[in-house]
């Protein structure tokens, strides 16, 4: 299970640097061939330096934060954890 756990990890952190790959490009290529802006698919105007930096930030998760996201509950050694409520025993 361990195994396919970091497999899916593996998996999930190059689909969020393959998608951060192609916003790069794409507002690089928007910026390059002149158009500061550009209209996306449901026309609503997006600032092509912002696709950028939106994606260096993804890069920057794909890269150093996606193993992280899913262990905000657990504590230093990896353990679930348990809240007071939980432990309460009801009646």
């Amino acid at each position: 299970m361990k195994a396919f756990r970091k497999f899916l990890q593996r998996r999930m952190r190059a689909l969020v640097m393959g998608v951060a790959v192609f916003l790069i490009l794409s507002g690089i290529a928007h910026v390059l061939s002149g158009r500061v802006s550009y209209e996306n698919y449901w026309g609503g105007l997006v600032f092509a330096p912002f696709t950028i930096v939106l994606g260096v930030l993804l890069l920057f998760i794909g890269a150093f934060r996606v193993d992280r996201l899913g262990t905000v509950w657990r504590d230093k050694k990896g353990r679930p954890v348990r809240f007071p409520a939980d432990d309460f025993r009801k009646w």
